[in-house]
């Protein structure tokens, strides 16, 4: 009787499992996990597709990393992250690669490289990536500001435009 009883509860969960897994692929199961706070289970989901390539997944993983979701804080890993997706199109991303050489964490502070990777957040509608931008540039000189705004029209060409798509 307990035998069957097992296999009876290990088909139920073999089923849950299964139906759970239907709803969504691992970039969305992922995330599901990420937005319940479920943080230890969202990087397991999500880095074997960082690491593949997802930039959703890599942004974050980022995140997980910069404020020590599920992991321990490391300012290393979460810009490395953040940058790999950055330089994939990923305006989130982009937007914590200017927060990060902003605030110097993991780095030197570089706030003509935070304007311009702040300011392809901003067109690409990042929430705050405007702000921070133009916060940025009220401290920087004009000669800074010149190079940030040339800057950020080269990122704009490298590292948004291959990404667009439609017409």
């Amino acid at each position: 009787m307990i035998r069957a009883w097992n296999r009876i509860v290990a088909a139920m969960v073999a089923a849950a499992l299964t139906a759970t897994a239907a709803v969504g692929g691992p970039l969305e199961d992922g995330v599901t996990a990420y937005e319940s706070g479920a943080f230890v289970e969202a990087m397991a989901l999500l880095l074997p597709l960082a690491e593949a390539g997802e930039p959703e997944a890599q942004f974050m993983v980022g995140q997980m990393h910069d404020f020590g979701l599920g992991v321990v804080q490391d300012d290393s890993a979460a810009l490395t992250w953040y940058f790999t997706a950055a330089k994939l199109g990923h305006g989130g991303a982009q937007f914590g690669v200017a927060r990060m050489l902003d605030s110097g964490e993991g780095l030197l502070q570089r706030f003509v490289e935070s304007y311009a990777w702040a300011s392809i957040a901003a067109d690409q509608g990042v929430p705050d990536a405007a702000a921070h931008r133009d916060m940025i540039g009220s401290i920087l000189s004009a000669r800074e500001l010149v190079r940030a705004k040339e800057d950020a029209a080269a990122y704009w060409d490298k590292y948004v435009v291959p990404f667009q798509t439609g017409p």
